[in-house]
């Protein structure tokens, strides 16, 4: 169950320092050489950072539909419940589309949702027709920042939209495909927060805040043609997080925050003509992203509480109200949207896991669940070092859907998509030429057709091998002449193949149509004469295919063997060392082909069932076999090598979900790489072991990443969270010198960082700071908490990166940032 996993999930976050090293320290004890220590990074965090501004909606059938803003991804995302699955869609790809979505269902509950396009600064409008978006643009005659829909009893969407140039509120309605525009109110700085309302006479109400003069939460309702204004609440800066509700007799309820030095949450309700107002919560700093619901006439609130950084959740009955925490996880419950009765449920944002979260009331307790994690970044990941140490990965984007490439040069990672086809890149295997240029052979799921890409030093190019309904398992190897050969499995057939290209053109060959073969094959040329072995598993077992003169012959790997997660390669005295997992027993195994006999050892104990390409095999420096595995009982990267007949074994990755699809290789200087998936990340991850001869790389970290593989810290920023007029960003050597004022003044001979820049959670620019720097105190800088062109920044997640040189922001030593308004 989701709730279970999402509750086992967050257990062995909060355990898995102390687990790893209780572990690989009794794997010591019992193993004759400890396993190498290994440090791992982000190579592509795939489209984490999701479920900001979650819009929450439920139709009649009880089934729930919520969009949210993919920050990575810069779109605006959709996701529904039907008959118990959620399905998910992209509303708008468009760049920098998505911002503060606002979601309605209309009477035939198809969904109606406005948002921000922050590129082209416009309001945008979508609606969901037979599965598919259609988008326009709402006119408007100044700069939208923040806008709110409702639908009314004829279906017609109604839109109050804040302005960020002139600060001024403005109110749309579309009649007979025209937008009608009108002005709310350009007195002051207004419209920031606002909430749109249509009463039962579908007249348009629109609450929201104005930040200037001391700050205010009002009421603007149309009246005819004029409209009015009304002060809800004019204590100092109430209503910078404002979200009101309307019941079925038009009473209006409004749940909002007070944001001076007092930093509470409140709720007022409409009185005939006058406003009964009153503190729901006071105990720290509350009522951030306040999102209101009624039950009845019973409101309820979840709001985040930025002191315990946690999500709240508030609920009156009579005269009392009763406070609790929805989700105990740090920096979770922003952005909440909730919905409320006797099944109340919240969507919301988890700054830790980077992911849109669920939380559902069953009566007694809330159910916890992680609704949308972001990407899926490094599936059928495939790993290659080359001669001069550069680390390559071909991988598969599950939620692009592309076949994407990751290289490592001078330790800096570069990224890009190989081939844009919708399913590229499954089952993606990459090898290197005698020049280090990259090959991969994969599957396009849109026509299952086997494709190769190579990049020949100045861009990629794609051909199709075969177009015969491929089913996807494949592998790829260059032979010493450079010559791609791929095995794969058709499902015509189906039969297990060979493909290789000489002289320009592809040749294809059956290998073996016997069986229902080629699941799982893993392919290793002979190094004496380039012949192909194919390791693969059929309904005899696990097998292997070798070609000599011309011919295939085929032989049975071991007695009764069920071979998943196969890998293969050769020693250069011609020995063929394989591993896999055997199904009957849930065993790893390790195996090795000398003059036509086989012998195996077995490596480790694997409960539960292993996809394929869940092993992978690699010599080490000194000719020993190691193995890299994913644990799918642990749900663990595992790593194994054999040390003078005895395997050691143990965990390299046990954070979360993680070392699916792992892919092994060794560099040069005999140090061992990995790449490999991170479930719960939704990443590509790669980690390699230390060496005498090596320094472990910098760690690259996706914005809203986690930060436990990060190294302490040396800056720290006083106040955070930021609200209010700014903070001070201070560079410390020493936690000591860390409490120190700043200098004034000082010499910038001093070693530490040039400056700081301020990023946000998708790893934009939004500042550069320089720092102060002197011998002996901590350097430091203030941000005002705009950004480079004057701007105040949205609340939300940013952080400082310590600026090493001219233009070199470093991940190590980042620091988190809060900024609530």
């Amino acid at each position: 169950m989701p709730n279970e996993r999402s509750l086992r999930l967050w257990m062995r976050r909060a355990l898995t320092s102390w687990l790893t090293c209780l572990t690989l320290a009794l794997v010591a004890s019992i193993s004759q050489a400890a396993l190498p220590s290994f440090t791992t990074e982000i190579v592509d965090p795939g489209d984490g950072s999701v479920g900001l501004y979650a819009s929450l909606a439920r139709d009649s059938q009880g089934d729930l539909h919520v969009v949210y803003f993919d920050a990575d991804r810069e779109a605006l995302r959709y996701a529904f419940q039907q008959g118990g699955e959620w399905f998910f869609e992209i509303v708008d790809d468009t760049v920098r589309c998505g911002w503060f979505g606002s979601l309605a269902l209309d009477s035939n509950e198809t969904p109606h949702v406005v948002y921000r396009d922050l590129d082209n600064a416009t309001t945008r409008y979508a609606v969901r027709n037979g599965g598919a978006w259609t988008r326009e643009t709402i006119p408007t005659t100044s700069n939208p920042a923040r806008s709110t829909l409702a639908l009314d009893s004829q279906d017609r969407p109604h839109v109050a939209v804040h302005t960020t140039a002139s600060q001024d509120l403005y109110y749309l309605r579309k009649e007979n495909s025209a937008w009608i525009e009108e002005v709310v109110t350009t007195t002051g700085s207004v419209g920031q927060a606002n909430t749109m309302l249509l009463d039962s006479q579908d007249q348009p109400h629109i609450v929201y805040h104005r930040s200037d003069g001391g700050g205010s939460l009002l009421h603007a309702y149309k009246v005819g043609i004029f409209w009015l204004l009304e002060t809800i609440d004019n204590a100092v800066q109430v209503g910078t997080y404002a979200s009101a509700r309307m019941t079925s007799s038009d009473v209006i309820h409004v749940a909002y925050r007070q944001s001076s030095n007092i930093d509470d949450l409140r709720y007022a309700v409409r009185n005939g003509s006058s406003w009964d107002v009153e503190v729901v919560d006071s105990v720290g700093d509350v009522g951030a992203f306040c999102s209101l619901s009624l039950d009845g006439s019973d409101p309820e609130i979840a709001y985040y509480d930025a002191t315990q950084l946690t999500l709240r959740f508030a609920r009156k009955s009579g005269s009392q109200w009763s406070l609790e925490t929805v989700d105990p996880a740090s920096d979770t419950g922003f952005f909440p949207s909730n919905l409320a009765g006797s099944e109340r449920v919240i969507a919301y944002h988890s700054v830790t896991k980077a992911s849109l979260e669920l939380a559902e009331w069953n009566g007694s307790a809330w159910d916890l669940s992680t609704l949308d994690s972001g990407g899926s970044a490094g599936l059928h990941a495939s790993l290659a070092i080359g001669q001069s140490a550069d680390i390559h990965i071909g991988y598969h984007d599950e939620v692009t859907q592309l076949l994407r490439y990751a290289i490592r040069e001078q330790g800096t990672w570069s990224l890009e998509t190989v081939d844009g086809t919708p399913g590229a890149g499954t089952f993606a295997s990459l090898d290197l030429d005698s020049a280090d240029r990259p090959g991969i052979a994969y599957l396009t799921t849109s026509n299952d057709d086997l494709v190769f890409a190579f990049h020949d030093g100045i861009g990629w190019s794609t051909e199709t091998v075969d177009g015969l309904r491929t089913d996807g398992y494949c592998d790829l190897d260059f032979s010493s002449q450079d010559e791609p050969g791929i095995s794969y499995r058709t499902r015509t057939g189906p039969a297990l193949n060979f493909a290789e290209k000489v002289n320009g053109a592809w040749s294809v060959e059956t290998v073996d149509s016997q069986s229902d073969p080629g699941f799982d094959t893993a392919l290793a040329r002979h190094p004496s004469d380039d012949e192909p072995y194919i390791v693969y598993r059929s309904g005899l077992g696990l097998l292997m295919a070798y070609r000599a003169n011309g011919s295939w012959s085929i032989e049975s790997v071991g007695s009764g063997f069920l071979g998943y997660g196969n890998d293969a390669c050769f020693d250069g005295a011609g020995q063929l060392h394989i591993s896999f997992i055997d199904r009957v027993t849930s065993r790893a195994f390790y195996g090795k082909r000398v003059g036509g006999v086989w012998s195996f050892e077995f490596v480790a104990d694997v409960p539960g069932f292993t996809l394929i390409r869940e092993t992978s095999i690699a010599l080490g420096p000194n000719g020993e076999p190691c193995i890299a595995y994913y644990h799918r009982g642990e749900e663990d990267l595992y790593y194994a090598q054999r040390s003078s007949g005895v395997w050691e074994v143990g965990p390299i990755d046990s954070f979360g979900e993680t070392g699916r699809y792992p892919s092994l290789a060794f560099a040069p200087d005999g140090s061992a790489g990995i790449a490999y998936h991170d479930v719960s990340e939704g990443a590509l991850r790669y980690t390699e072991s230390e060496t005498a001869a090596s320094v472990p790389g910098e760690t690259v970290e996706d914005g809203l990443g986690d930060t436990s593989r990060r190294s302490s810290s040396h800056l720290t920023a006083q106040p955070n969270p930021v609200h209010g007029s700014g903070t001070w960003i201070r560079w410390s050597d020493s936690k000591t010198d860390a409490a120190r004022e700043p200098r004034e003044s000082g010499s910038n001979e001093a070693s530490g960082p040039r400056g700081v820049q301020i990023v946000d959670a998708s790893g934009r620019l939004v500042r550069s700071l320089p720092l102060t720097i002197g011998r002996g105190d901590p350097s430091a800088a203030y941000w005002d908490g705009r950004d480079d062109r004057g701007n105040r920044v949205l609340s939300g997640v940013y952080f400082a990166l310590p600026v090493l040189g001219r233009n070199d922001p470093a991940a190590d030593g980042s620091l988190r940032l809060l900024v609530i308004r």
